[in-house]
């Protein structure tokens, strides 16, 4: 059965659909959504590891490299590499930012 079909049928029933049924099928597809991400998020972070050069798959980040700090549930917490750029101690650090995990290719 594809999208169509099914959202056919639906809303052919949605009168016959108490509440609860509706509350339960919601619960179905947000639970479905979940996992997917969670997978999705599971894949990238097996392949990725504290140190690694990586880029964020975001317009805003076009041409911008960085480097992985630490892992949280759903994030990595960033440093973007800096080039020609040195303070008073000789070192250049930019500030922490965090991505979606699912955002972050290896560079």
């Amino acid at each position: 059965m594809n999208y169509s079909e099914i959202t056919t049928t639906l809303t052919k029933s949605f009168s016959d659909l108490n509440d609860n049924d509706l509350r339960s099928l919601n619960s179905l597809l947000v639970s479905e959504i979940n996992d997917r991400i969670r997978r999705q998020r599971d894949a990238v972070r097996s392949q990725l590891k504290v140190g690694d050069r990586v880029i964020i798959d975001d317009h805003r980040c076009r041409g911008k490299f960085y480097f992985i700090e630490k892992f949280t549930a759903k994030s990595a917490v960033l440093r973007q590499e800096i080039t020609n750029t040195v303070n008073s101690t000789g070192l250049a650090w930019a500030p922490k930012i965090r991505a979606t995990v699912t955002l972050l290719k290896l560079a």
